[in-house]
């Protein structure tokens, strides 16, 4: 018999939904894709589909899907999860064929956590499978006739239209290279030893280490930063998964050198847009 993890007993869930130790047995995949692939799907949903979820149908559309195209040759599991301000937050990850992609899934709490983790899960499977090619059928939905105007004869001449003014070009910066630019800077502050700039990245509302005092943190922060005869602070491998449109999380890869130190540590940030900045709310090392 499975042990429920610390997770799915505080979330009161399936230790299928959370956890990665269930192999998905998708019933209504053809024969020889019977034992293909991973999936934390509740089992309980498997034998039929009386009582599913759209979500519910779509994952295992997706499913049956990727068996097809990959058979034996994918997995999924579950990187991160997380309960934030009423919002269910996971982290997923994909591999197929080598090839491993990741993309978070969202859901608001209404009701109990483990229901709205369950469908933050699916909706990371979904998003993540599409990366790969992997898209849910698309539902028709019904749309009103689009009525035909009927042009009504005039007389009265026909005067040319205004000429546009000149178009002046803009330059457009994706959310996600102003993230990216974020991080640069964060890490060139750092570089530069300059605290007050360095400091103005993290948000008020920064989760500090083991919760300690933000002015203690801060006093801790300057004293490391001050303290090296030189520091360089390099960032790679970013990428950048978007929660919603005020809020992202970021991994990358930090490579840390100073005349005392030296360390390279894989690092995930949650940023928040605050006006027309993004500021670290949490910051934590990956391994």
């Amino acid at each position: 018999m499975m042990r429920r993890c610390r997770c799915c007993r505080r979330y009161g869930t399936s230790i299928s939904i959370i956890c990665l130790t269930f192999i998905f047995w998708h019933q209504n995949a053809e024969p020889s894709h019977a034992s293909a692939g991973f999936f934390p799907l509740d089992s309980a949903q498997t034998s039929s589909g009386m009582n599913e979820s759209d979500d519910d149908r779509d994952t295992r559309s997706i499913v049956t899907r990727l068996n097809e195209k990959y058979g034996r040759q994918w997995s999924f599991k579950i990187l991160s999860h997380d309960i934030d301000e009423n919002v269910a937050i996971v982290l997923g990850e994909i591999t197929a064929s080598g090839m491993t992609k990741q993309q978070f899934g969202t859901a608001t709490l209404y009701h109990a956590e483990g229901e709205a983790l369950k469908a933050a899960t699916s909706t990371a499977f979904i998003k993540t499978a599409a990366l790969f090619g992997i898209h849910t059928a698309k539902r028709q939905v019904d749309t009103p006739p689009i009525r035909e105007s009927v042009p009504v004869p005039s007389s009265a001449p026909v005067k040319d239209p205004p000429a546009a003014p000149p178009e002046t070009e803009q330059v457009i910066i994706s959310p996600e290279q102003q993230v990216t630019n974020t991080v640069i800077a964060w890490s060139q502050a750092w570089s530069q030893q300059d605290a007050d700039t360095y400091l103005s990245f993290y948000a008020p509302e920064f989760q500090t280490p083991s919760n300690v005092p933000r002015r203690d943190w801060e006093t801790a922060r300057r004293q490391r930063l001050s303290k090296p005869g030189f520091i360089e602070v390099m960032v790679s491998d970013m990428k950048v998964l978007p929660i919603n449109s005020t809020m992202v999380y970021v991994r990358f890869t930090q490579s840390y050198r100073s005349d005392t130190l030296q360390s390279v540590v894989d690092k995930e940030f949650k940023l928040k847009q605050e006006n027309d900045r993004w500021k670290i709310v949490r910051e934590r090392v990956i391994r």
